[in-house]
């Protein structure tokens, strides 16, 4: 005759609901109580585990449910992903798609606005053997706390019509130009300050202004008459 109370046994527990009390991370196995019962070590469903493979495991306290293929609840396996009052949806919008982290880190594409949102990292790192591309239609915003590092092993372009720096710019190599170079203002109302030799190696050099060297005025500075045919002294200043 036909084991009654083994045939409901087995109806029963085909699906539990129940909740997450331990993790073996390393194997990928978790327990469940579910009801007065709990489980022995059970794999978990993930979204995908063959040549493409995700990890996301769950954790202590998160409801799921146990499938149990003919009841047998030591051949089961468990199906994360339900909301509890413990661990409610971190949204309620029928247009985006948010990942939320214990840390506080908060992931979420808004497909109605067409906006991905990221808050709430320390670090970020993106590593490409190949090229990286970042294109933005109008503008592209960088800010940071203290410092930015770019580097090269060939060279750095920064192709626009204009380039602005607001700050000091330090060069510690040769500066050099093609387009020609212009400037207002500086400190004590020099517009540049060289330390060192400076050479033109072609044309000449207009000055709209004085030249001054060694104290010399070139505009104004005076000589002395030592006598009819005789040189005149060197510049006296003025």
């Amino acid at each position: 005759m036909p084991n009654y109370a083994d045939l409901s046994r087995r109806f029963e527990s085909l699906i539990r609901s129940g909740t997450i009390t331990a993790i073996d991370h390393t194997s990928a196995l978790c327990r469940v109580k579910t009801g007065s019962l709990e489980t022995e070590w059970l794999p978990w469903l993930e979204r995908r585990a063959g040549d493409t493979r995700t990890w996301n495991p769950p954790t202590v306290g998160e409801q799921v449910l146990v499938l149990c293929p003919s009841g047998e609840v030591a051949a089961g396996f468990v199906l994360l992903g339900l909301y509890s009052a413990q661990k409610p949806a971190p949204d309620s919008q029928p247009h985006t798609h948010v990942i939320t982290f214990p840390d506080g880190a908060y992931l979420c594409y808004d497909h109605a606005l067409g906006a991905l949102i990221a808050t709430g990292i320390k670090t970020a790192l993106l590593d490409a053997s190949g090229s990286i591309t970042a294109k933005a239609g109008q503008t592209l915003v960088a800010e940071v706390g203290d410092s930015v590092t770019i580097k090269a092993g060939g060279s750095v372009t920064i192709d626009a019509p204009t380039t602005t720096i607001t700050g000091n710019l330090v060069v510690q190599k040769a500066l050099s130009f093609m387009g020609g170079m212009s400037g207002s203002g500086g400190a004590g109302g020099a517009v540049a300050t060289i330390n060192g030799a400076m050479q033109i190696q072609q044309g000449g050099l207009t000055v709209s202004g004085d030249v001054v060297a060694g104290g010399v005025s070139l505009k104004s500075h005076t000589h002395q008459e030592q006598g009819d045919g005789a040189p005149t002294s060197p510049p006296l200043g003025g």
